[in-house]
């Protein structure tokens, strides 16, 4: 079980036994934490704002954003390519697929397996409520400034908003 430790810069990993270990460090701000089912780790580096990925090996790589570069500049690009907007959140699929709460650009980033970034929910501006429920979740405005992140074994992506719970189900619709 992966534990991101703010104030100390490093991810932490408590086994079975309980044992609590240093599994990376070198992070600037690490906040949200995944696992995927292959065990590989992935950490919100949220002043940097990148993701990082830390592999069962131990190798650690960028899988979205770039370093110390803050903003946002396109969907349909290489991950790496792209810009985050201090991210937070993190989550996987159950293919794979990595979901990024991109807090500052109001948005949920999508990474897929071929590694192109894609917004997924949010629509660039800050709204806090329900405006654009029973939509596309891509027009939907969010209020997500410290919000996480979460799927079902169904598809459907779960958004802490604002105090609010928001899902959009496998057809892009959000409630």
């Amino acid at each position: 079980l992966p534990i991101s430790d703010n104030y100390n810069q490093v991810v932490r990993k408590v086994d079975s036994s309980g044992t609590i270990t240093t599994f990376a460090s070198g992070f600037l701000s690490p906040y949200g934490v995944a696992t995927d089912v292959s065990g590989n780790v992935y950490t919100v580096d949220y002043s940097a704002c990148v993701v990082w990925k830390t592999t069962t090996s131990g190798g650690t790589s960028i899988v979205a954003g770039e370093q110390n570069q803050c903003g946002f500049n396109s969907d349909g690009v290489s991950a790496t390519q792209s810009l985050l907007n201090y991210p937070v959140a993190v989550a996987t699929d159950s293919l794979g697929n990595l979901y990024i709460t991109d807090a500052s650009n109001f948005r949920i980033r999508k990474v897929d397996l071929a590694g192109t970034i894609s917004t997924v929910a949010g629509n660039g501006t800050q709204g806090c409520g329900t405006t654009g429920d029973g939509g596309q979740a891509t027009a939907a405005p969010l209020c997500i400034e410290l919000g996480g992140v979460a799927l079902d074994a169904a598809g459907n992506l779960y958004i802490a908003d604002d105090g609010l719970i928001r899902v959009v189900n496998s057809s892009g619709i959000i409630q």
